[in-house]
């Protein structure tokens, strides 16, 4: 598997670490699947969501990569600095109302601001996805995000300085057979009690956890060794001399009574006993206790 290169940003050092990224990455997935119930009820169709990116940047760089015009719904956490948005384009928008008030939602949409009605079924729209997302963030912890206002520009509610780290997310919604892409933005400020207290919880438990896993690696890997098992009559003894004086043709008394079974040892450690047999057209033992 190949990966392509990324280019680090200087300015903005505190990148997401894997393990925070892969506890978002359940979040954002959770989130998409509730946006579709949302939409697949509100718009009277089937709606697929899925989530197509998540990543860090500057919270400049996120506003310039929003479509325009856009519809933004403002976002805030009780107790918590910073905030972020939730995007729409405006076409997009306007699609949705058009078939909230009995349209098709379908074709070219008018290229002006939403009027008072439109606005407020936006932001009824809007409110409920954003809705799913402390329920979403359940999985990790507590973070009762909400939505505060519809706005046509971010001048209006700027969450941040442009320089500032947020957590960006983009969804891909399939209506009316199109793709119709759904960003938010959350800045890192909002996120860090709550990734932090992630971490700590992965620290507390990864001691212990790393712990098992190379005891099962341990068992799995010694498991698989070959060890040389020797089956043995009991020993005999013989002087030197005796020993000197054997030669080929010569028998050599065992003095291990048929009852008594044999030894099964491995490395010279007696591990069980056995009995002769056979087991087809082979020599056998049995273990026995």
């Amino acid at each position: 598997m190949s990966v392509e290169p990324q280019a680090y940003d200087f300015r903005s050092p505190d990148r997401l670490s894997r393990q925070r990224e892969q506890a978002l990455q359940v979040v954002v997935e959770t989130w998409a699947r509730r946006v579709s119930t949302v939409l697949s009820t509100a718009l009277h169709t089937i709606v697929p969501a899925k989530m197509v990116a998540l990543g860090q940047c500057t919270y400049g760089e996120y506003l310039e990569s929003m479509a325009r015009p856009s519809v933004l719904g403002a976002l805030s956490v009780e107790n918590l600095p910073g905030g972020g948005h939730a995007q729409l384009s405006l076409g997009d928008a306007l699609a949705f109302v058009d078939r909230m008030l009995g349209g098709s939602g379908t074709g070219a949409q008018p290229e002006r601001p939403l009027t008072e009605i439109e606005s407020g079924v936006a932001e009824l729209l809007l409110a409920q996805m954003v809705g799913e997302l402390p329920f979403s963030f359940t999985v990790i912890g507590d973070l009762p995000v909400a939505l505060t206002g519809l706005e046509s520009t971010v001048r209006f509610h700027q969450v941040a300085r442009t320089t500032d780290p947020v957590v960006t997310v983009e969804l891909e919604l399939f209506v009316f057979e199109r793709s119709v892409p759904l960003t938010a933005c959350i800045t890192l400020s909002t996120l860090t009690p709550l990734l932090t207290s992630l971490d700590k919880m992965a620290d507390d438990d990864g001691a212990g956890e790393r712990a098992a896993q190379v005891r099962r690696v341990v068992t799995e890997r010694l498991g698989q060794v070959d060890v040389e098992l020797q089956i043995s009559f009991r020993e005999v003894t013989l002087t030197s001399a005796e020993v000197f004086a054997l030669a080929v043709g010569d028998v050599v008394p065992l003095r291990h009574r048929t009852e008594e079974p044999l030894v099964v040892s491995a490395g010279g450690v007696r591990v069980a006993r056995a009995t002769p047999g056979s087991h087809g057209r082979r020599l056998a033992v049995q273990i026995v206790p």
